[in-house]
């Protein structure tokens, strides 16, 4: 079944720095997502006996539980077999993020650190939506972001179309 495009998608977010749990905050702020949040592994756990999210997103370093333990955990559940994991990274310099990712058992992998932008460009990504519109940046965009501010605009990009 597919998800309700006006239905907020269900977020798990494991982080236990709080400059990266306020700047998840503040970029799904507005957006179609319903985040929860868990500062270590076993808040993690007992938040995947509620309902499922649609997408985890997990720091590579939590306290209480290793990370590798928490994706085991994860995938061992069926209804979370195919559930997206986003792997944040601090120090991540490889060159084949998804492969990487796929080698631990995530989806793929956001260096850290990330911006507002970057993280929610990701998420919309992993999930397949758009958001309604990009939280304010601090810096000018890239070309790879300034899609994701296209609806503060009004000028909505169709890429399967061509420009407008």
């Amino acid at each position: 079944m597919l998800p309700d495009p006006y239905m907020p998608e269900n977020i798990l977010v494991v982080e236990y720095e709080p400059r990266y749990t306020d700047r998840v905050r503040h970029a799904l702020a507005g957006q179609p997502f319903s985040p929860s949040f868990a500062k270590d592994g076993e808040e993690a756990l007992r938040a995947l006996d509620g309902p499922s999210p649609r997408l985890i997103v997990l720091s590579s370093v939590v306290p209480k539980v290793s990370t590798s333990d928490l994706i085991r955990a994860i995938r061992g559940r069926d209804a979370l077999q195919q559930t997206p994991i986003l792997l944040t990274v601090s120090g991540y310099n490889g060159k084949s993020p998804k492969q990487d990712a796929v080698r631990l058992g995530a989806s793929d992998i956001l260096p850290k650190p990330y911006s507002e932008i970057e993280f929610l460009g990701k998420v919309q990504q992993m999930l397949g939506v758009r958001g309604a519109a990009a939280p304010a940046a601090e810096r000018p965009l890239t070309s790879n972001e300034s899609s994701a501010t296209s609806s503060m605009t009004g000028r909505h990009r169709h890429p399967q179309r061509g420009d407008p």
